[in-house]
């Protein structure tokens, strides 16, 4: 005569094993999304703060070395500036008559 079998177990009397599932299988889809949202976020934050202090390393490198040619450049991006502004003037004076 055969024993019951125990709860969980199949015919023959050997339990069944359940499929391992992975952390994130248990978190439900808004979980997910915030993570990886603040995953990208911390990764945009990194990412523009070594881009500002290589851009701020390379300004001084450049009006340290090179200061004649760096007043070039402010003059050039001024002059540009300068000609958007008119630009600009002309459109709504063009615009008023």
């Amino acid at each position: 005569m055969r024993e019951a079998a125990s709860p969980g177990a199949n015919r023959d009397g050997r339990r069944e094993q359940k499929a391992e599932t992975c952390s994130y299988d248990k978190l439900d889809e808004p979980a997910q999304d915030k993570r990886l949202a603040r995953s990208l976020d911390g990764r945009l934050r990194m990412l523009k703060k070594i881009l500002t202090w290589g851009g701020l390393a390379f300004l001084v490198f450049f009006i340290a070395y090179r200061p004649g040619e760096a007043g070039d450049v402010v003059g050039t991006i001024a002059g540009a500036i300068g000609d958007v502004g008119n630009g600009f003037a002309s459109f709504i004076t063009g615009l008023v008559t």
